[in-house]
């Protein structure tokens, strides 16, 4: 819309004295009109924001000197931003519940349709870590998208009741497997039940982690380390090695990584943490390019401060939390359907084109120059 706008602009000019306000008001109010329907606004918002538009110029109706014709532009830009401003709100409301567009008929249980670039009907997910928190919230859009869903952790009690309100309350085909990702033979065994439940799994999603130790490195003991990188790395290794080929046999499948943003720079209080989702960025990668030729994409996801339990402690720290805000662009802590919403693409036909990435989802903390 910018350029088009700055197009009109500079063609104004040129005419000079001769250009009619007429004319250039029903520019801006044509370019409002093809903006709200890009936006698949109902033809009755369409007709709101073009006679809002109209309505702003008054003066619609006399010919004014070129240095006026700013003027016009500034109208219908107007009209446009009131329109967005109006399209974030109805986002924000309804990011928990609707993360996408939705067109085409809608999965069982749901009310709503699904847009074709984030339609996963007919497609099946195995997704670990996810009994809470940014899992959960991913599972839970895999979900709203037609996927059905294997929610794995290590709490039974938890995943199982989860799994239960998936299904339940929110009509997603969802059942829970129990995972203790620091064990190989777990891992197996997740997966071959995911397999044997489902037929074949599209979609995974290595979500579980830990950070049990708190401090610099110097500090850390043998078994912290061993704990961390076994939960955040091997698991996802063994579990991308047995996802990876059957896929592959498939014709195609997406493996989608949590990593965090202590994982592209340095920190003194979750240093063995960093480290741990540094390599599962690089893990990305490297499975990226090895299994791409066969259509299997693999990225990794890095979110910064998430209002979730993992991060309370520090949340919960008025000191901590102000300092972080102040760092981050959007003055405040993300959302785990914020999370979700990536996760989706990636495992969607939207992000079929998107592999070997790092997305990093921070609200800009990490480009950010502290002020």
């Amino acid at each position: 819309m910018a350029a088009t706008t700055g197009d009109r602009q500079a063609t104004a000019s040129k005419r000079g004295l001769g250009e009619s306000t007429d004319h250039l008001h029903t520019i801006c109010i044509n370019d409002c009109a093809k903006f709200s329907a890009n936006r698949s606004d109902t033809p009755a918002e369409a007709t709101t924001l073009v006679t809002r538009s109209r309505a702003s110029s008054s003066t619609s109706r006399r010919a004014w000197p070129a240095k006026h014709t700013d003027r016009i532009v500034t109208t219908g830009l107007a009209a446009l931003d009131e329109r967005a401003t109006a399209i974030r709100a109805r986002v924000s409301r309804s990011a928990r519940s609707t993360p996408f567009e939705h067109r085409g008929a809608a999965p069982a249980g749901a009310s709503h349709m699904i847009h074709a670039l984030y339609d996963l009907r007919g497609k099946h997910a195995l997704v670990t870590g996810a009994s809470r928190g940014i899992g959960l919230a991913i599972a839970r859009a895999l979900g709203q998208a037609g996927a059905s869903v294997v929610i794995a952790s290590n709490d039974a009690a938890e995943g199982e009741a989860c799994a239960r309100t998936l299904r339940e309350a929110e009509g997603i085909d969802a059942e829970f497997c129990f995972l203790d990702a620091g064990e190989r033979a777990s891992v197996e065994a997740m997966w071959a039940y995911a397999v044997r439940a489902r037929g074949a799994i599209d979609i995974v999603v290595c979500n579980a982690g830990v950070a049990p130790h708190l401090g610099p490195l110097v500090s850390a003991s043998d078994d912290a380390w061993t704990t961390t990188m076994n939960v955040n790395l091997h698991s996802a290794v063994w579990l991308a090695n047995l996802a990876a080929p059957a896929m592959a046999a498939r014709g195609g499948g997406s493996i989608i990584l949590t990593s965090s943003i202590s994982g592209v720079r340095g920190n003194k209080a979750i240093g063995v943490y960093g480290v741990s989702k540094a390599a599962v960025a690089a893990l990305a990668r490297n499975l990226a390019v090895e299994w791409g030729p066969h259509n299997v994409r693999a990225n990794a996801i890095s979110p910064g401060m998430i209002a979730t339990e993992f991060a309370r402690p520090l949340l919960d720290n008025a000191e901590v939390r102000e300092r972080r805000m102040l760092a981050t662009p959007l003055r405040r802590p993300g959302t785990p359907e914020e999370i979700a919403g990536v996760a989706l693409m990636l495992a969607a036909p939207g992000g079929a084109f998107i592999t070997g990435q790092n997305v990093i989802v921070d609200g800009g903390t990490t480009i950010s120059d502290g002020n």
